[in-house]
């Protein structure tokens, strides 16, 4: 039977959202790694700006792909529970700096128990 574990995105401060300030990638989390654990991950951006922002999702340092966040429309969910393994890590760029927040968080499953 696995074991899971709810935390926070690795590269958040104590649950925080993930101000995205500049157009550079940003860490967002880090799996850890170790054989027969991965992370679940649950993701989730906001726009506090006036007009639509893209949000570029990273998995290893390759983008894959945009999502347009709506203006003062709240949380929009990006990754809906991948599940993924250790070296696998996920970033974030924006193209308007500093109104795009990234928040989230992970259930840590291991299965050796």
């Amino acid at each position: 039977m696995a074991n899971y574990t709810k935390t926070y995105l690795s590269e958040s401060t104590l649950g925080t959202p993930i101000n995205l300030v500049g157009t550079e990638e940003y860490d967002i989390h880090k799996p850890v790694c170790v054989s027969n654990v991965y992370d679940e991950v649950w993701l989730y951006a906001a726009n506090s700006g006036v007009a639509e922002a893209t949000l570029i999702v990273y998995f290893s340092g390759t983008a894959m792909f945009n999502v347009g966040i709506p203006a003062g429309q709240g949380l929009v969910q990006i990754l809906p529970g991948i599940p993924l393994g250790s070296g696998i890590d996920i970033g974030a760029s924006s193209s308007s700096s500093g109104v795009i927040y990234v928040t989230g968080f992970v259930n840590n499953i291991n299965q050796t128990v």
